[in-house]
C-alpha cells in the first residue's frame, strides 16, 4: 500500500455533531440554557478507513444474501439486490431503510452468470 493512499481523503457532507446555538428574541423553545441544533457540513474521512469499512459492509451483506439464498425453500433465485447506504460523519457505512434523496449511495448487486 503506498503512502499516497494513506493521505487520500473523501469529503462527505453529513450531519455534524450537535452544537450550541444562541437563544434569540424569536426563540420560543422551552428549556433553559443554549439551544441544541443539528446541521450538515463537510467532514474529511480517510480513504483507507472508508475502504476498509466499505469492504466489510459488502462482505457482511454478501454473507447475509448467501444465507437467504441457501435457505430459500421456494426454489426462487435471488438475482439482484439494490441497497441504499449513507456514509456517516465518522466513516461508518449506514444501511438506509428508505432513501429519500438525501445523498444516499445506491449499491446494486447482481448474481454472476456462469458461462
Amino acid at each position: 500500500m503506498s503512502e499516497l493512499s494513506e493521505e487520500r481523503v473523501f469529503w462527505v457532507v453529513t450531519e455534524l455533531e450537535d452544537f450550541e446555538g444562541e437563544r434569540g428574541l424569536t426563540d420560543r423553545g422551552g428549556g433553559f440554557g443554549p439551544r441544541r441544533e443539528r446541521r450538515r457540513g463537510p467532514v474529511k474521512i480517510p480513504f483507507a478507513q472508508l475502504r476498509t469499512r466499505m469492504r466489510q459492509f459488502v462482505a457482511d451483506m454478501g454473507d447475509l444474501l448467501v444465507d437467504v439464498s441457501m435457505r430459500n425453500p421456494t426454489g426462487l433465485e435471488l438475482d439482484e439486490v439494490e441497497l441504499s447506504v449513507e456514509i456517516g460523519g465518522k466513516g461508518e457505512i449506514l444501511l438506509l431503510g428508505k432513501a429519500e434523496g438525501k445523498g444516499a449511495l445506491t449499491l446494486k448487486f447482481k448474481k454472476a452468470r456462469s458461462e
